[in-house]
């Protein structure tokens, strides 16, 4: 299985809207995205009461409409967020953070089943230069040394 990569650009705002299409009873699945904190803007349900599920389709739609609604002033910061059980999240972040960032469902089954992907910010040309100290590959590991006679 592959993970998913999103390319954004440096200092681009992003805007994700989380919908649980899973919909098992009493669930909410915490994300959370590493290299970073978000601004919670908008979560809740469907308010259209026809819907007794709400799908991706549905929440697109119900925004395009201007129906899931955005709290701007002083959203909480967060790094982790449950999506509610037929519901709806809406984060913003800036992209100010150049490199290879995780976001993932905190399960780790939903994570070996792929709800999980890698948010790329910038190019390589974003990211500081390695220090010379950086550790690679195997020469990190400390040496083995005796210790009052063992090993």
């Amino acid at each position: 299985m592959c993970t998913h990569t999103v390319d954004i650009p440096l200092n681009a705002i992003v805007e994700v809207v989380l919908v649980d299409e899973v919909q098992s009873p009493n669930l909410s699945h915490p994300f959370h995205l590493h290299g970073y904190t978000f601004n919670v803007v908008g979560i809740g349900r469907s308010p259209d009461q026809n819907v007794k599920k709400i799908n991706l389709k549905h929440a697109l739609d119900l925004d395009r409409r201007g129906l899931l609604h955005r709290q701007f002033n002083l959203p909480p910061a967060k790094d982790t967020i449950a999506v509610p059980n037929n519901g709806y999240v809406i984060f913003r972040f800036r992209a100010d953070n150049p490199g290879w960032w995780l976001f993932h469902c905190h399960f780790l089954f939903h994570i070996v089943i792929g709800m999980s992907l890698i948010i790329h910010v910038g190019t390589q040309g974003d990211l500081p230069p390695v220090p010379k100290s950086f550790p690679k590959c195997g020469d990190h590991l400390p040496p083995i040394t005796q210790y009052h006679g063992h090993w």
